[in-house]
Protein backbone atom coordinates (compact mmCIF):
# COMPACT_ATOMS: atom_id res chain seq x y z
CA UNK A 1 0.00 0.00 0.00
CA UNK A 2 1.49 3.47 -1.25
CA UNK A 3 0.43 6.24 0.85
CA UNK A 4 -0.43 9.63 -0.85
CA UNK A 5 0.36 12.38 1.26
CA UNK A 6 -1.45 15.18 2.81
CA UNK A 7 -0.34 18.84 1.08
CA UNK A 8 -2.56 20.46 4.22
CA UNK A 9 -0.52 23.31 6.01
CA UNK A 10 0.60 22.59 9.36
CA UNK A 11 0.89 24.88 12.42
CA UNK A 12 4.57 23.38 12.96
CA UNK A 13 5.92 21.16 10.45
CA UNK A 14 4.77 17.88 10.21
CA UNK A 15 2.49 18.37 13.09
CA UNK A 16 -0.96 20.57 13.31
CA UNK A 17 -3.36 19.82 16.13
CA UNK A 18 -6.66 21.28 14.93
CA UNK A 19 -6.36 19.06 11.63
CA UNK A 20 -6.57 16.14 13.08
CA UNK A 21 -10.18 13.68 12.18
CA UNK A 22 -9.98 13.80 15.98
CA UNK A 23 -8.90 16.48 17.72
CA UNK A 24 -10.19 15.08 21.52
CA UNK A 25 -8.35 12.22 20.90
CA UNK A 26 -5.08 13.52 20.11
CA UNK A 27 -5.49 15.74 23.04
CA UNK A 28 -6.40 12.90 25.37
CA UNK A 29 -3.33 11.57 23.70
CA UNK A 30 -0.97 14.46 24.91
CA UNK A 31 -2.00 14.83 27.86
CA UNK A 32 -1.62 10.71 28.16
CA UNK A 33 1.24 11.00 27.22
CA UNK A 34 2.82 13.59 29.80
CA UNK A 35 1.73 11.44 32.78
CA UNK A 36 3.03 8.59 31.52
CA UNK A 37 6.48 10.27 31.09
CA UNK A 38 6.77 12.55 33.95
CA UNK A 39 8.14 10.19 36.57
CA UNK A 40 11.06 9.33 34.53
CA UNK A 41 11.08 12.76 32.52
CA UNK A 42 11.46 14.70 35.64
CA UNK A 43 14.87 12.45 36.31
CA UNK A 44 16.16 13.61 32.79
CA UNK A 45 15.50 17.19 33.60
CA UNK A 46 17.62 17.24 36.24
CA UNK A 47 20.45 15.19 34.92
CA UNK A 48 20.92 17.45 31.90
CA UNK A 49 20.87 20.48 34.11
CA UNK A 50 17.50 21.73 35.10
CA UNK A 51 17.76 23.54 38.46
CA UNK A 52 15.03 24.73 41.48
CA UNK A 53 15.97 28.29 40.39
CA UNK A 54 15.86 27.95 36.70
CA UNK A 55 14.40 30.21 34.40
CA UNK A 56 12.74 27.68 31.68
CA UNK A 57 11.62 27.76 28.56
CA UNK A 58 9.74 24.82 27.15
CA UNK A 59 8.94 25.03 23.38
CA UNK A 60 6.57 24.08 21.45
CA UNK A 61 4.90 23.64 25.10
CA UNK A 62 1.30 21.87 23.07
CA UNK A 63 -1.34 21.94 26.02
CA UNK A 64 0.37 22.52 28.43
CA UNK A 65 0.67 19.22 30.61
CA UNK A 66 4.62 19.71 30.88
CA UNK A 67 4.96 23.10 31.52
CA UNK A 68 3.21 22.95 34.23
CA UNK A 69 4.49 19.77 35.78
CA UNK A 70 8.28 21.47 35.47
CA UNK A 71 6.78 24.63 37.37
CA UNK A 72 6.22 22.17 40.65
CA UNK A 73 9.77 21.29 40.82
CA UNK A 74 10.74 24.97 40.89
CA UNK A 75 11.02 27.09 43.54
CA UNK A 76 12.54 30.65 42.78
CA UNK A 77 12.50 29.64 39.14
CA UNK A 78 9.82 30.79 36.71
CA UNK A 79 8.18 28.53 33.02
CA UNK A 80 7.96 30.15 29.57
CA UNK A 81 5.79 28.04 27.50
CA UNK A 82 5.52 28.82 23.48
CA UNK A 83 3.78 27.19 20.58
CA UNK A 84 2.46 28.21 17.50
CA UNK A 85 -1.13 26.85 18.07
CA UNK A 86 -3.58 28.66 19.73
CA UNK A 87 -6.28 26.36 20.48
CA UNK A 88 -3.44 24.27 22.51
CA UNK A 89 -2.33 27.52 24.58
CA UNK A 90 -5.97 28.06 25.46
CA UNK A 91 -5.88 24.46 26.24
CA UNK A 92 -2.43 25.71 28.76
CA UNK A 93 -3.30 28.46 30.33
CA UNK A 94 -6.66 26.84 31.34
CA UNK A 95 -4.78 24.24 33.00
CA UNK A 96 -2.54 26.72 34.96
CA UNK A 97 -3.65 26.28 38.42
CA UNK A 98 -2.84 28.48 41.89
CA UNK A 99 -0.76 26.88 43.17
CA UNK A 100 1.93 27.17 39.91
CA UNK A 101 0.51 30.85 38.43
CA UNK A 102 3.24 32.87 39.93
CA UNK A 103 5.72 30.71 37.80
CA UNK A 104 4.55 30.09 34.49
CA UNK A 105 3.34 31.74 31.61
CA UNK A 106 1.85 30.91 28.16
CA UNK A 107 2.30 32.83 24.93
CA UNK A 108 3.16 32.25 21.05
CA UNK A 109 6.16 31.88 19.76
CA UNK A 110 8.12 30.30 16.49
CA UNK A 111 10.60 27.80 17.44
CA UNK A 112 12.94 29.84 14.62
CA UNK A 113 11.79 32.89 16.15
CA UNK A 114 13.33 32.76 19.56
CA UNK A 115 15.76 35.87 19.47
CA UNK A 116 13.49 38.55 21.28
CA UNK A 117 11.74 36.28 23.64
CA UNK A 118 14.28 36.45 26.39
CA UNK A 119 16.93 35.30 28.65
CA UNK A 120 16.99 31.79 29.69
CA UNK A 121 18.66 29.25 31.82
CA UNK A 122 17.43 26.08 30.51
CA UNK A 123 15.34 25.23 26.83
CA UNK A 124 12.97 22.41 26.55
CA UNK A 125 12.02 20.57 23.51
CA UNK A 126 10.20 17.01 23.90
CA UNK A 127 8.68 15.31 20.62
CA UNK A 128 9.03 18.64 18.23
CA UNK A 129 12.44 17.78 16.09
CA UNK A 130 10.68 14.73 14.18
CA UNK A 131 8.67 17.36 12.77
CA UNK A 132 10.95 20.05 11.60
CA UNK A 133 12.08 20.63 8.48
CA UNK A 134 15.36 22.83 9.93
CA UNK A 135 16.43 21.06 13.08
CA UNK A 136 19.82 22.78 12.60
CA UNK A 137 17.89 26.58 12.59
CA UNK A 138 15.40 25.83 15.62
CA UNK A 139 18.62 24.59 17.71
CA UNK A 140 20.37 28.10 16.81
CA UNK A 141 17.16 30.00 17.57
CA UNK A 142 16.82 27.98 21.14
CA UNK A 143 20.02 28.79 21.19
CA UNK A 144 19.68 32.66 20.84
CA UNK A 145 17.13 32.19 23.86
CA UNK A 146 19.84 31.12 26.36
CA UNK A 147 22.27 32.93 28.68
CA UNK A 148 25.50 32.03 28.00
CA UNK A 149 26.38 28.49 29.39
CA UNK A 150 22.34 27.53 29.15
CA UNK A 151 21.16 24.25 28.32
CA UNK A 152 18.57 22.81 25.87
CA UNK A 153 17.60 19.19 26.41
CA UNK A 154 15.52 17.86 23.12
CA UNK A 155 14.05 14.77 23.68
CA UNK A 156 12.57 12.90 20.62
CA UNK A 157 11.87 9.72 18.70
CA UNK A 158 13.84 7.55 16.15
CA UNK A 159 11.10 4.66 14.53
CA UNK A 160 14.67 2.49 14.37
CA UNK A 161 14.03 1.83 17.97
CA UNK A 162 10.42 1.30 18.23
CA UNK A 163 10.53 -2.77 18.31
CA UNK A 164 8.08 -5.13 17.69
CA UNK A 165 8.69 -8.78 19.30
CA UNK A 166 7.68 -10.94 17.75
CA UNK A 167 8.79 -9.31 14.07
CA UNK A 168 5.56 -8.00 12.34
CA UNK A 169 6.36 -7.16 8.82
CA UNK A 170 2.77 -5.22 8.89
CA UNK A 171 3.65 -3.44 11.52
CA UNK A 172 7.37 -2.68 9.80
CA UNK A 173 5.43 -1.58 6.79
CA UNK A 174 3.22 0.87 8.20
CA UNK A 175 5.60 2.47 10.58
CA UNK A 176 7.97 2.60 6.81
CA UNK A 177 4.60 4.36 5.47
CA UNK A 178 3.89 6.68 7.99
CA UNK A 179 7.70 7.86 8.22
CA UNK A 180 7.99 8.24 4.36
CA UNK A 181 4.84 11.20 4.57
CA UNK A 182 6.59 12.77 7.74
CA UNK A 183 9.76 13.05 5.78
CA UNK A 184 7.73 14.82 2.85
CA UNK A 185 6.41 17.20 5.08
CA UNK A 186 9.60 17.81 6.19
CA UNK A 187 9.90 15.42 8.85
CA UNK A 188 11.99 13.19 10.23
CA UNK A 189 10.96 10.16 12.37
CA UNK A 190 14.49 8.94 12.40
CA UNK A 191 16.30 11.96 13.96
CA UNK A 192 16.43 10.77 17.42
CA UNK A 193 19.88 9.02 16.65
CA UNK A 194 21.00 12.36 15.04
CA UNK A 195 20.48 14.39 17.82
CA UNK A 196 23.72 14.91 19.64
CA UNK A 197 25.62 15.73 15.74
CA UNK A 198 22.76 17.87 15.36
CA UNK A 199 23.70 20.05 18.32
CA UNK A 200 27.39 19.80 17.90
CA UNK A 201 26.42 21.36 14.28
CA UNK A 202 24.36 24.03 15.57
CA UNK A 203 27.50 25.31 17.82
CA UNK A 204 26.52 23.48 21.59
CA UNK A 205 29.06 21.93 23.63
CA UNK A 206 29.26 19.61 26.62
CA UNK A 207 26.81 17.44 24.77
CA UNK A 208 24.83 14.71 26.72
CA UNK A 209 23.17 12.07 25.73
CA UNK A 210 20.80 9.15 27.11
CA UNK A 211 18.18 6.90 26.25
CA UNK A 212 14.78 5.82 28.10
CA UNK A 213 12.82 3.13 27.24
CA UNK A 214 9.18 2.39 27.47
CA UNK A 215 7.34 -0.91 26.62
CA UNK A 216 3.62 -2.19 26.49
CA UNK A 217 4.43 -4.42 29.12
CA UNK A 218 4.26 -1.95 31.53
CA UNK A 219 1.32 0.00 29.96
CA UNK A 220 -0.41 -2.52 28.07
CA UNK A 221 -0.81 -3.24 24.37
CA UNK A 222 -3.52 -1.02 23.06
CA UNK A 223 -2.41 1.95 25.45
CA UNK A 224 1.22 1.80 24.06
CA UNK A 225 -0.08 1.65 20.53
CA UNK A 226 -1.97 4.73 20.80
CA UNK A 227 0.74 6.75 21.98
CA UNK A 228 3.28 5.78 19.60
CA UNK A 229 1.67 4.54 16.44
CA UNK A 230 -2.19 5.28 15.90
CA UNK A 231 -1.67 9.01 15.63
CA UNK A 232 0.46 8.42 12.68
CA UNK A 233 -2.54 8.25 10.43
CA UNK A 234 -2.64 11.38 10.03
CA UNK A 235 0.64 11.15 7.73
CA UNK A 236 -1.89 9.47 5.26
CA UNK A 237 -3.98 11.84 3.13
CA UNK A 238 -7.71 11.95 3.23
CA UNK A 239 -7.86 10.26 0.05
CA UNK A 240 -6.43 6.54 1.56
CA UNK A 241 -6.76 7.55 5.28
CA UNK A 242 -9.82 5.16 5.46
CA UNK A 243 -7.65 2.42 3.59
CA UNK A 244 -4.39 3.06 5.95
CA UNK A 245 -6.96 2.50 9.05
CA UNK A 246 -8.06 -0.98 8.12
CA UNK A 247 -4.28 -1.88 7.66
CA UNK A 248 -3.45 -0.28 11.01
CA UNK A 249 -6.86 -2.75 12.55
CA UNK A 250 -5.64 -5.55 10.78
CA UNK A 251 -1.91 -4.92 11.90
CA UNK A 252 -3.37 -4.34 15.66
CA UNK A 253 -5.71 -7.56 15.67
CA UNK A 254 -2.45 -9.74 14.24
CA UNK A 255 -0.30 -8.11 17.33
CA UNK A 256 -2.50 -9.17 19.88
CA UNK A 257 -2.99 -12.68 18.77
CA UNK A 258 0.61 -13.01 18.76
CA UNK A 259 1.10 -11.55 22.31
CA UNK A 260 3.13 -9.44 20.60
CA UNK A 261 5.66 -6.84 23.25
CA UNK A 262 6.51 -3.52 21.55
CA UNK A 263 9.07 -1.24 23.19
CA UNK A 264 10.35 2.07 22.07
CA UNK A 265 13.81 4.13 23.38
CA UNK A 266 13.83 7.96 23.67
CA UNK A 267 16.28 9.92 22.46
CA UNK A 268 17.06 12.73 25.55
CA UNK A 269 20.26 14.73 24.42
CA UNK A 270 21.44 18.11 25.92
CA UNK A 271 24.01 21.01 25.17
CA UNK A 272 25.33 24.16 26.43
CA UNK A 273 25.53 27.12 24.61
CA UNK A 274 29.30 28.45 24.97
CA UNK A 275 29.92 30.55 28.08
Amino acid sequence: MIATISNATRDCGTYGYGTFEDNVRELARLNFQAEVAWQVEQGVLARHGLLRHSRVLDVACGAGAMTCQIATLLQRGSVLGVDLNESLLGEARERRTDSIADKIAFRKGDVYRLKDIGQFDFAYARFLFQHLERPIDALRSIGDALRPGGRVLVVDVDDRDLCCVPENDGFVRFLAEAARGQKRGGGNRMIGRALPELLQQAGYEEIRKETVRFDSDSMGLDPFLELTTTFKLEQFAPSVRADAERWLSAVVAQLHRQRARLQIDIHCVSGAVNA
